[in-house]
């Protein structure tokens, strides 16, 4: 295997949330997989559309000489540091037998839950999936680049099939999914000893497999907008969580326990209205601009061009705030014997501007 050291990787996991797993089970599946070969990574936000798939996670391969290599897509993640020798191939001594398993593994949570999942999180429980993916897009803007997003998604479900099940038929097949998953996990911790580790195929070290498992049951109960999924593992499927606890104490201890119990979610407020006024405006079109989801960059141009017109104005206003009229000075009336007034009452009708008024002070 190649020396480790003379690579670095970066890791970009979508959440600047140290200390915390994220909602997606691919970036946890990869950590996984970093964390049980003693890999050293750096973990960094990154966002979709600065992925090489535009989607999280991805990472950056940086080697000794500086050139960097942008990878994403965590199955072929994995397989690309296995071949340069990065990461060990922990299935490579697994027999073709389990190597079946192992794939249907995968493919069964990674390829099936996954639709089944993002059902229940974009569109049964939108609010709390749009306010916590979109966090950094300022409002209004975050609400329209969310449904842009949620019509997506039921699109593509229905390409794929999940849309087109009865929500009775999307839960059997959830609970059928776990099930399977349950009864592998039982058989295995039947072997383990109190307080080690037990996987996913029985054996005494992690596969491929686990990685997925894992990164499943962690989101699961760590993701708050699948709270049916989450109170069915937890009531139904208690091994799951077991196996998922073993392994967080083992690689994961500096991470918040993936199932404690969490407020709910509330996205930080990305514009005020003393910001509104005193934050510069091509400052402020420039964050909104950088923090944008880029699928619906194009159909908001237009209302960001329209809010930087407006705080243009009010930053205006702010430094030069003259009423057009102004009730007439009755001191300067006196001290100026009375001048003062007839030139109102022909120019005005007893009212000035605010600059004929400080005009006419000045002589008095």
């Amino acid at each position: 295997m190649a020396n480790q050291e003379s690579h670095k990787l970066t890791l970009f996991r979508g959440s600047g949330d140290l200390g915390l797993f994220v909602w997606s089970p691919f970036v946890t599946k990869l950590e996984f997989r970093l964390r049980i070969s003693n890999t050293h990574y750096v973990p960094a936000a990154g966002s979709p559309p600065n992925g090489p798939r535009k989607k999280i996670p991805y990472l950056d391969l940086t080697a000794s000489d500086g050139s960097v290599v942008h990878l994403s897509d965590t199955t072929w993640i994995t397989r690309d540091l296995i071949k340069r020798g990065v990461l060990p191939d922990i299935n490579a001594k697994l027999s073709p037998t389990q190597s079946a398993i192992d794939t249907a593994v995968r493919i069964m949570l990674e390829e099936k839950l996954f639709f089944l999942q993002s059902h229940e999180r974009w569109v049964l429980n939108f609010e709390t999936m749009r306010d916590k993916v979109f966090s950094q897009v300022p409002l209004p803007q975050r609400d329209v680049v969310g449904e842009k997003t949620k019509n997506e998604i039921i699109q593509k479900l229905d390409l794929q099939g999940t849309g087109r099940f009865t929500d009775a038929e999307r839960w059997e097949s959830i609970e059928e999914i776990w099930t399977a998953i349950d009864g592998l996990l039982q058989e295995s911790k039947a072997k383990a000893g109190d307080g080690e580790c037990f996987w996913i195929l029985g054996g005494s070290e992690p596969t491929e497999a686990d990685a997925t498992v894992f990164g499943y049951s962690v989101s699961s109960q760590a993701c708050k907008s699948g709270p049916k999924s989450a109170q069915l593992v937890k009531t139904k499927f208690p091994v799951v969580l077991e196996y998922a606890r073993r392994i967080q104490q083992k690689y994961f201890a500096d991470y918040a326990p993936f199932d404690a119990p969490t407020t709910k979610f509330t996205p930080p407020h990305t514009l005020t209205v003393a910001t509104t006024i005193t934050q510069p405006p091509l400052l402020l079109f420039w964050n909104q601009i950088t923090t944008f989801h880029p699928s619906a960059m194009k159909l908001h141009f237009t209302l960001l061009v329209t809010a930087l017109t407006a705080l243009v104005s009010a930053s205006g206003a702010a430094k030069h705030v003259e009423p057009a009229l102004a009730p007439r000075d009755k001191r300067c009336d006196k001290k100026c014997n009375g001048e003062w007034e007839k030139c109102i009452r022909v120019r005005t009708d007893f009212r000035c501007s605010w600059r004929e008024r400080q005009e006419k002070k000045d002589e008095c």
